[in-house]
């Protein structure tokens, strides 16, 4: 079987073009500031609660030098500049979000094949294709369990008026036209184009390692789109 990688819901596989390999193992940076203190031997690390973008790398391969393969699959990776869902046969199991950047170049060793590496800049997290299924809470008390060993940010989307509260953290909605959505990554409250800030007092929840209790008073029903990912 021969290895792919589908980028903004495209196989390279489509374009007769094949995976050799990937730097699969690589980690991010953790962003940390690191302070030197006279008389202090050693230095203070003081940790930003983030992790840096990582350089996303797979070495190509196409069995049939076809020129029009390569300048297609060239145009999809750069028709746009933001980030895209990638997946591998590799880790079938989970996608990146990254975005290509860097150059695009082919060496040609004779008519019949051609190599090349493509360079992406990926968010540090691999996200869990099963985080993205949507789990729906209809009584107060229900447990979500986190399968990973990272807090992950949820996207909410909570029906009518209400409260809730998830690890401490308590988020009301006075104001809803049928439904509110909550993107707990980017700390937003909207419906479709509309911003619904206004309507929102209190903390955007984490989803913690393990177990997490969800109450909730006014809501019909909640819906969860957790995004479980890993490092």
């Amino acid at each position: 079987m021969k290895d792919y990688v589908v980028i903004g819901g495209v196989s390279s596989a489509d374009y007769d073009i094949y995976v050799a390999d990937k730097n699969q193992f690589a980690a991010p940076a953790r962003d940390v500031d690191v302070v030197k203190v006279p008389g202090l031997n050693g230095t203070l690390c003081l940790d930003n609660g983030r992790w840096e973008n990582q350089t996303l790398k797979y070495l190509l391969y196409i069995r049939r030098n076809s020129v029009k393969n390569i300048e297609a699959f060239r145009a999809h990776l750069m028709d746009s500049s933001g980030y895209k869902k990638v997946q591998d046969s590799f880790n079938p199991d989970e996608y990146y979000l990254a975005r290509f950047v860097d150059a695009f170049d082919v060496e040609t060793s004779d008519r019949a094949r051609a190599a090349f590496e493509i360079t992406m800049d990926r968010k540090p997290q691999r996200y869990l294709i099963t985080g993205d299924d949507v789990i729906e809470i209809t009584s107060s008390g229900a447990t979500i369990k986190n399968p990973t060993r990272f807090n992950s940010k949820p996207l909410i989307r909570a029906y009518g008026t209400g409260s809730m509260t998830i690890n401490g953290a308590t988020l009301a909605i006075s104001s809803a036209s049928v439904y509110t959505d909550l993107d707990c990554d980017i700390q937003e409250a909207y419906k479709g184009s509309t911003n619904c800030n206004g309507n929102v007092t209190g903390d955007f929840p984490e989803l913690v390692p393990g177990s997490n209790t969800i109450t909730f008073s006014g809501f019909s029903k909640l819906e969860i789109t957790p995004h479980w990912y890993t490092i």
